[in-house]
């Protein structure tokens, strides 16, 4: 028979009143505690909240008298798991140690191991206990991916790698380095780009983390990215340099401006450097007008590298054919440029 309880014209279920009362157990016997932490199901359970709290002794004190350490949440999240997410290590620990599965899955995939991404000392209790360092969720994250999305994780990340975490197919890869960038962890990036396999072939995927590491304004990612490739580890091409200009001239880094502008030896100081060009390349070819690269840039003929670039549109408007015209009309005129013209 459903019971409940009227109080002020408010009505309260008997699932309700459980809860509702959890906060007088303290005055309660060890024997009364018992029977509220059989109460299955429900994230509100106290066992879950001792987690959460790191109420380490009390949770102790439940699994002695008789708390399940398999007890999930009504969407099949384990204790263990919130251990993992909202406890610390001496949680997981007491949990592990109480017979908790560390391979248990939710109803979505995910583990123990992926909630506690990014801890280390989670990490190995877990590890050492027997979880699956490449457990995959329904939504393809895996302990390894879930760490790297993580600031200052790179100990971690070693830690799964050495024990097997699996980081060198392309897709791994490709999403390693991209949650390691976004996250701004530059000890991380750098430890991936050392010792992934794939970016061997991996020039496009090279050149979208350098486009997207500038858009996202991560200076420090960019700086490790060029590192590695002077020590030959791969080959920043010209498209990833072109993808790293236009992600910083929309987001306006005039940092960054300047070093993709260096790295690709292009300058506008003057006369000369502007017909030196840059990334192997020359802007303009006097006498030339309608073959030359700046040109194809304003016409929008090189996808990703226009001019000004398509985001910028409404507060740049593309050059008319007028305007292009006349840039044709200036180069094929010899690109005569004034003699006290310096741009810095």
């Amino acid at each position: 028979m459903h019971t409940a309880i009227t109080h002020r014209k408010t009505r309260l279920s008997g699932k309700q009143l459980v809860v509702g009362l959890s906060f007088l157990l303290p005055l309660f016997s060890h024997g009364a505690e018992r029977v509220l932490a059989t109460y299955p199901g429900d994230v509100d359970h106290l066992a879950f909240r001792a987690v959460e709290r790191r109420e380490n002794d009390r949770l102790k004190v439940m699994l002695r008298d008789g708390l399940s350490p398999h007890l999930r949440a009504p969407d099949g999240s384990t204790l263990l798991m919130y251990a993992a997410l909202h406890g610390d290590a001496e949680g997981v620990r007491i949990l592990l140690d109480a017979g908790a599965d560390p391979n248990a899955a939710n109803d979505d995939g995910v583990t123990a191991l992926i909630w506690g991404a990014g801890d280390l000392e989670k990490t190995r209790r877990l590890v050492e206990a027997g979880a699956d360092v490449n457990a995959t969720s329904q939504e393809k994250m895996t302990p390894l991916l879930a760490t790297a999305c993580r600031v200052d994780s790179a100990d971690c990340i070693r830690y799964l790698v050495t024990h097997g975490a699996a980081m060198n197919s392309a897709e791994n890869g490709k999403n390693l380095l991209v949650a390691a960038a976004r996250a701004g962890d530059v000890e991380s990036v750098r430890f991936l780009l050392e010792n992934l396999q794939s970016l061997d072939r991996g020039e496009e995927e090279i050149a979208a983390l350098v486009g997207n590491s500038a858009r996202w304004g991560q200076h420090g990612i960019i700086e490790a990215i060029f590192e590695q490739a002077k020590a030959g580890r791969f080959t920043v091409t010209d498209r990833g340099l072109g993808l790293g200009l236009k992600q910083a001239l929309q987001v306006s880094d005039v940092e960054l401006i300047s070093f993709f502008l260096k790295k690709g030896d292009f300058a506008m100081t003057d006369r000369h450097s502007f017909l030196k060009g840059g990334w192997g390349r020359l802007p303009v070819v006097p006498g030339r007008g309608a073959d030359s690269q700046l040109i194809r840039h304003v016409t929008d003929q090189i996808e990703d590298m226009e001019m000004p670039p398509l985001s910028k549109r409404k507060s740049y408007p593309k050059l008319t054919q007028a305007d292009v015209q006349k840039l044709v009309t200036w180069i094929d005129e010899g690109v005569e440029w004034p003699s006290n013209l310096t741009l810095e």
